[in-house]
């Protein structure tokens, strides 16, 4: 192994799904073959919807008519769907709601074949758990990343795809810390709060919502989905609109089981959306988690 492989396997995490998780993780070739491609075009700004969907037997776009299904893709069909380059090479994304689109207006989401996706779980056989390794100061950072099919962050309302991870800095062979992106929010936690058995890092995967955590119980992040005037009106009559994260011990997910360095996956590229087309930004699939890789030392963290 190399380096980074080495410090990859010895430092992966141990994932505990909630005993009630609906939503489990899967793999994300195994998302591609369930899903169709598709093209989105936005005639007007912030309204968008499907231009074509791909033939994966031709290789063509099927323009007529757009909602034909053609699901079952190889990672293939994505090749070359990748950002789009600004006047000053800096990237644009081919997700829907991005802040700024490509010039062309082209925009692509996978579209799964069903409405909530997940895979059965066998922790002997889990699904693959994507590494990558960076620097982080004069430190290494070693990301792991999951996918799981569907996110519920409300009742009745979710997206598809769900790219989540955890980050571990590590100085001099030992762990000094992690880096938990929580929804809208990041926490650094230090070694002291951090949970470990046998030397390694146990995480929670909070139910339906898919939010890592270094810890057991019922957590209140800091999610900002009220500002937003639309996702308002999404919820409105719910019976209830409490945000919380509940983590517990259920399925065990050993991350090293079955680790892949990101680096090498074929569908990294992808620059549209993993997941259907949603009305706002918060109901669309995500970006890939290649596109999100990179650490960023001006981001606000919390110090737990």
């Amino acid at each position: 192994m190399t380096r980074s492989s080495d410090l990859a396997h010895r430092f992966a995490p141990v994932m505990h799904l909630h005993p009630d998780e609906p939503y489990l993780p899967m793999g994300a070739r195994d998302f591609v073959r369930g899903s169709r491609l598709a093209l989105i075009g936005s005639p007007e700004p912030e309204r968008y919807g499907v231009v074509a969907v791909f033939d994966p037997a031709t290789g063509n776009w099927d323009f007529e008519p757009p909602d034909s299904h053609y699901y079952g893709l190889e990672v293939d069909a994505l090749a070359g769907i990748g950002q789009a380059a600004t006047p000053d090479d800096a990237p644009w994304n081919r997700r829907p709601f991005a802040d700024e689109g490509p010039e062309d207006g082209n925009y692509f989401v996978l579209d799964h074949r069903s409405n909530r996706p997940t895979a059965p779980f066998d922790p002997a056989a889990p699904p693959p758990c994507y590494w990558f390794v960076q620097p982080w100061g004069d430190d290494t950072a070693i990301s792991y990343w999951f996918f799981y099919g569907f996110s519920e962050f409300l009742p009745r309302i979710g997206h598809q795809g769900d790219w989540e991870h955890v980050t571990l800095r590590i100085r001099d062979d030992t762990l000094v810390g992690a880096l938990f992106a929580v929804h809208e929010v990041k926490y650094w936690v230090k070694p002291r709060d951090l949970e470990l058995e046998d030397g390694r890092l146990q995480i929670f995967s909070a139910r339906a919502r898919h939010a890592t955590w270094w810890k057991e119980g019922d957590h209140s992040p800091g999610i900002e989905f009220f500002k937003d005037r639309e996702k308002i009106e999404a919820v409105r009559g719910l019976p209830s609109l409490r945000i919380q994260d509940v983590t517990s011990r259920g399925l065990t997910w050993d991350l090293g089981r079955r680790l892949e360095p990101l680096a090498d996956q074929p569908w990294r590229g992808f620059g549209g959306a993993w997941g259907r087309l949603g009305r706002s930004a918060s109901t669309t699939g995500p970006l890939g988690a290649w596109q999100k890789r990179m650490l960023d030392p001006d981001e606000t963290v919390i110090q737990e």
